[in-house]
Order: structure tokens, then C-alpha cells, then sequence
């Protein structure tokens, strides 16, 4: 049975564009450090799952956004993509901390304990060399 089967086609319509709007902020997450991108295009996985089946597989087929889905879900990363995450969570708390004008001390506390928490996520996941990641990512 296909999505748009068994919802309204307003709720089908509501889903197409929450993922839409989803999957162009997880994007621009790509670029903009701090701002999530896996989250994002889980979301639009979600929402694409249940209101078109064609967007689903074009959003885990596209060649950029597809392997944050395949990390996510394989629990996985790249080693160059572990070590670029943690110069980037700690580059921007150090950024945020001393230039960016983050005086109080309990937001330096709550950066210093996002950074831990982004910190044990990457690590907890396993490492991959990336030309399994390229292997991977060509086969699907």
C-alpha cells in the first residue's frame, strides 16, 4: 500500500512541505556550523516515508545528503568525518567563548557540556575507512 493510500491528501501535502523545509535546513547545515544536519534530514525522512515514496528514495539516494541518512542509520562515520565533526564542535564552542561574546558563565557551562555530549556521540560511533564509505555509498 503506497502513502498517499492511506492519509488525506492535505496531511500528504503538510508532510511533502515539513520535509521539504527539512531537508533545505539540514542542507544548509552542511555549511553553517552548529546548525544540524543529520537531525534535519531525519526528519525529512520521516515525513517523506509517510507521504511519498518517491521523495524517500530520492532523499537516500542523493549522493551528498544520502550519506548522513547511511551514517545515521549504519552508526558509522568516516574517520575523516569524526575528525573533521570534533574540530568543528570545539572550534566553534572556542569560537563562541572567546570572540563570540558569550560572557555568562552558565552558557559557557551549557556550551562546554554540549561540546562533551557532541564529543561522546562521535566517538561512540564506529570508524570506517572512507573507502568503504565510498564502496558503500555507490552501492545503494
Amino acid at each position: 500500500m503506497k502513502p498517499s493510500d492511506t492519509i488525506s491528501q492535505a496531511r500528504r501535502v503538510t508532510l511533502i512541505t515539513l520535509g521539504s523545509l527539512c531537508v533545505g535546513i539540514g542542507t544548509v547545515g552542511i555549511f553553517v556550523p552548529g546548525l544540524p544536519t543529520t537531525v534535519f534530514l531525519l526528519a525529512a525522512s520521516w515525513c517523506f516515508a509517510r507521504s511519498s515514496d518517491r521523495l524517500w528514495h530520492k532523499l537516500h539516494q542523493s549522493r551528498r545528503l544520502g550519506a548522513y541518512l547511511r551514517m545515521a542509520s549504519e552508526r558509522s562515520m568516516p574517520v575523516r568525518a569524526r575528525v573533521v565533526s570534533l574540530l568543528g564542535i570545539w572550534g566553534g564552542i572556542a569560537f563562541a567563548i572567546t570572540g563570540g561574546g558569550v560572557d555568562a558563565p552558565w552558557l559557557v557551562a551549557v556550551l562546554l557540556v554540549a561540546g562533551l555530549v557532541g564529543t561522546g556521540f562521535v566517538l561512540s560511533m564506529r570508524s570506517r575507512s572512507r573507502a568503504i564509505a565510498v564502496v558503500a555509498a555507490r552501492s545503494v
